[in-house]
């Protein structure tokens, strides 16, 4: 007996030993219970910090599209001061019927087909009666499984740049309106001298549609050889950042007919940098031409045609100024018709006339059409020509004498038409005006005509 009660004793110690092994068991497991719960509560405090300092708004919902959790942004969106003030409720709590609708479905969506809405732009109501467009992205919340357990949607407030680019494509509208509206012609270039905007304006004045010109260099599409170098110096001018004041110009047609046009330029900026430049072209040619009309009756000799003292002044300051810019020489051939008087007085003034229209003629033959030729005085003409390497003075003197030799070998004259001829030379580095020119060659001419006289 004493045997059996120390066996049935030891039982209920060894059951004492395997009850406390079991209590040390659940004490350990719940210590690891606690520990666990409040290390994942110390991670949601963690992720709800980082939640609540981003500026967009963040929210989980379950399969029924209930919020689960909110950040503080979208807390304020749905007008609640504490974010666990949304758990449980959906949009239906806050949003306008419309407004809940919309994003019920979208995350219904989600959930159903595991695929997430990226950047969809919407319009809300916020709780507080502001209107405001979001960039809204939602995406499915899987568990450890990977089957859907509710949705994650992140929002941006895109309010300002929604206005901003509503306010650039209403500017640009506008602009366009402006542009089409235009008579003139204006075109746009980027920083590389390229066409980026053709208004109608510029179709009719040049004849180039704007599928044609668009990305074209604006200086080789209206420009020929002899405008060329002026057309780039604009360029460069207001691609520099300066403005082109409005500038009388030629440019060329795609048909290669010259249009006369008034040209101002300025640069587009974009805070220091320059992005392009805008060109303005006004068709100016009626007015040149009644302008040169008006000129010619004004500026122009009526026995000759060629132009009068006037005419020569006018346009001989305008040469000036070209060469002087331009770093051109030139030369001013003073030429005075020998005999005039005697021409007169042995043959009568109808032939003096002839005399005078057969040399005006010879001078027409001899120089350049850019040249400036002129009848100042009874029996003088004067000459203006930029001189250049292929057609020094000397050659053109030559030229001149040639041709007054042919004019007299036809030997319809009882007379030879003789000229005495003086030079005097510009020279931009040591620059004079007209009036000195004019000064110079008109001695150097006497000079000649005396020795003319005594050989």
């Amino acid at each position: 007996m004493k045997e059996e009660g120390k066996t049935k004793a030891q039982l209920i110690i060894d059951e004492l030993a395997e009850l406390r092994q079991r209590v040390a068991k659940l004490e350990a497991a719940d210590a690891e219970r606690k520990r666990a719960e409040e290390a994942l509560a110390h991670e949601r405090d963690l992720l709800q910090a980082l939640m609540d300092n981003i500026p967009d708004t963040i929210y989980f919902k379950d399969t029924a599209s209930r919020f689960v959790r909110v950040n503080k942004a979208q807390a304020q969106v749905l007008g609640v001061d504490d974010p666990k003030e949304a758990i449980g409720k959906t949009d239906f709590d806050f949003f306008t019927l419309g407004h809940a609708r919309d994003a019920y479905e979208d995350e219904q969506e989600v959930v159903k087909s595991g695929q997430p809405l990226i950047g969809k732009v919407e319009r809300i109501r916020r709780a507080d009666g502001q209107f405001r467009w979001v960039s809204a992205t939602k995406v499915p919340m899987l568990d450890e499984e990977g089957q859907v357990i509710g949705t994650v949607g992140v929002s941006r407030d895109i309010t300002e740049r929604v206005r901003a680019e509503r306010e650039i494509e209403e500017r640009r509208r506008y602009l366009e309106g402006v542009l089409n509206a235009a008579p003139d012609a204006i075109v746009t270039l980027d920083a590389h001298h390229r066409i980026v905007e053709w208004n109608p304006g510029a179709e009719r004045l040049f004849g180039y549609s704007r599928e044609e010109t668009i990305g074209q260099n604006i200086d080789h599409l209206v420009t020929n050889p002899d405008v060329f170098e002026e057309a780039t110096g604009f360029t460069q001018t207001v691609m520099g950042g300066k403005e082109l004041p409005p500038t009388e110009a030629v440019r060329y047609r795609k048909d290669g007919s010259p249009v006369d046009v008034l040209l101002a330029g300025s640069p587009i900026l974009v805070g220091d940098e320059l992005i392009g430049a805008v060109a303005v072209y006004t068709d100016i040619t009626a007015r040149v031409r009644m302008e040169e009309a008006l000129r010619a009756m004004a500026l122009l000799d009526e026995l000759t045609g060629l132009y009068n003292r006037r005419g020569f002044f006018t346009l001989g300051q305008q040469q000036l100024k070209t060469a002087h810019r331009t770093k051109r020489r030139m030369v001013l051939l003073f030429a005075d018709l020998d005999g005039m008087k005697r021409i007169n007085d042995t043959f009568g003034h109808p032939e003096g006339d002839r005399a005078l229209i057969e040399t005006a003629d010879v001078l027409r033959e001899t120089f350049r059409e850019s040249d400036i030729i002129a009848r100042i005085g009874g029996d003088e003409f004067v000459v203006l020509a930029i001189e250049t390497n292929g057609f020094p003075a000397e050659v053109l003197t030559h030229r001149l004498q040639e041709n007054l030799e042919a004019r007299n070998a036809r030997g319809d004259r009882r007379y030879k038409l003789s000229l005495s001829v003086g030079l005097a030379r510009y020279d931009p580095e040591s620059p004079c005006s007209i009036d000195d020119l004019l000064t110079q060659a008109d001695r150097l001419m006497y000079e000649r005509k005396r020795g003319n006289q005594k050989a």
